[in-house]
């Protein structure tokens, strides 16, 4: 992750979008940003686990103040899944708790899966997900 750092910037409204790499948190960055920027008022909008990486957009200093309306607009998510597997953390650093072999995909089944993963909690889904998969593969 690289910063570039301006001089004048103390005097507008800050907001950075960073590339958070694979291993950071989102806390990681915001301590970065502050002690670059010597600023003590540093927020983001949502989190990242510490596997994902993508873009979080940093708000510092009187900038902060518009996160609330940021919160509220769309966001998009790309994902790499692989099927037939289970963990015991629902995500690919967990271990392996479950295996069986995918014979059929059906694009249509495949996006109509993904569908309920929009617009809602993230974890909730794949807790769904994982008791529906406990005795037999979808």
């Amino acid at each position: 992750m690289h910063l570039l750092l301006c001089k004048n910037l103390k005097s507008r409204l800050r907001i950075i979008n960073i590339d958070k790499p694979k291993g950071w948190t989102s806390f990681d960055v915001v301590r970065l940003i502050k002690r670059k920027f010597k600023e003590n008022k540093v927020g983001h909008l949502g989190t990242l686990a510490p596997m994902a990486t993508g873009v979080l957009p940093v708000f510092l200093g009187k900038a902060t103040r518009l996160i609330p309306l940021f919160n509220e607009s769309d966001k998009t998510y790309r994902a790499v899944c692989k099927l037939g597997e289970s963990t015991d953390t629902f995500d690919a650093e967990g271990s392996v708790t479950n295996n069986c072999e995918i014979r059929y995909l059906n694009s249509e089944e495949i996006k109509k899966t993904v569908k309920l993963f929009q617009g809602s909690s993230y974890k909730k889904h794949l807790h769904f997900q994982h008791k529906i998969q406990r005795d037999s593969c979808l």
